[in-house]
């Protein structure tokens, strides 16, 4: 069995930053999670005058979105789940 962690991630170079998100055992649902997320990310980005000042919360898929120049992108990978140690 295999579980789908969505990853946020923004910047580049020093400033790159990296988080979970959400994890779903059905990939079609994390693909859903991730299209939604990456289009409201946009949206913030796009109406956002000054990145460095989003307020949390702004995206309803990520509440602890962080965002660079470089805008937010989100991505899933997935895992296998371990039955024993």
């Amino acid at each position: 069995m295999n579980i789908h962690i969505v990853m946020g991630k923004t910047g580049e170079y020093d400033d790159r930053r990296q988080w979970s998100v959400i994890a779903y055992f059905d990939e079609a649902k994390t693909k859903e999670y991730v299209s939604k997320a990456n289009r409201r990310a946009k949206e913030i980005f796009d109406k956002q005058g000054n990145i460095f000042a989003i307020p949390s919360g702004q995206n309803e898929f990520d509440p602890n979105m962080k965002m660079s120049y470089t805008g937010t992108n989100y991505f899933y990978y997935t895992v296998p789940i371990a039955d024993k140690i």
